[in-house]
């Protein structure tokens, strides 16, 4: 064996050796951040009075969350009589720590399709707006607003909103749930 074939075995070898502890630890678990601790607000039992067309319109419901260790929240809404007939509806949510965005999808008994949420917290304010993907009540692919404002820690305010078809760039109210949550 040559003196350099030698020299590069010993090398490899001792590369090989000195790297194996690190080979063998396995991988540090991930750590919940601040953006995953919002999520942990909306834990619990809530009562929900939904109003439509101004107020015109409401029916109440119940949403149940409960975390998915310390990076999900899984939400389940029940409506027992929205315009006639029983509505439910299901959704999950988490924190991107690489975008710095939360995330999440919404599906329920009156669409065929997932709507793709996406959005930003707003300390001062204390609200989530979140953008959408989603269908239309025609059907069509529409974009959506959420907000969700927190009024303290037993109440908060959500409102959906909808493209306005009068007035483009602007956003019309679709709905509002205000939520309270169960003692």
């Amino acid at each position: 064996m040559s003196c350099v074939r030698s020299i590069c075995l010993g090398l490899t070898v001792s590369l090989a050796i000195a790297a194996a502890p690190a080979l063998a630890q396995e991988p540090a678990m991930p750590v919940a951040s601040e953006g995953h601790a919002h999520l942990k607000r909306d834990v619990g039992t809530w009562d929900a009075e939904m109003s439509m067309d101004g107020g015109a319109t409401s029916s109440k419901g119940t949403e149940v969350n409960a975390m998915v260790g310390d990076f999900w929240v899984v939400s389940n809404f029940n409506m027992p009589d929205f315009m006639g007939m029983p509505f439910t509806g299901h959704s999950t949510t988490g924190y991107d720590e690489a975008s710095g965005k939360y995330v999440g999808f919404w599906i329920d008994s009156m669409s065929p399709a997932v709507m793709h949420v996406e959005g930003t917290w707003d300390e001062a304010t204390q609200t989530m707006t979140n953008f959408g993907k989603g269908k239309g009540p025609d059907g069509s692919d529409t974009n959506h607003k959420m907000t969700i404002q927190y009024k303290d820690a037993d109440t908060r305010v959500f409102t959906m909103f909808m493209p306005s078809p009068e007035k483009e760039g602007e956003w019309m109210q679709m709905m509002q749930i205000k939520y309270t949550r169960k003692k």
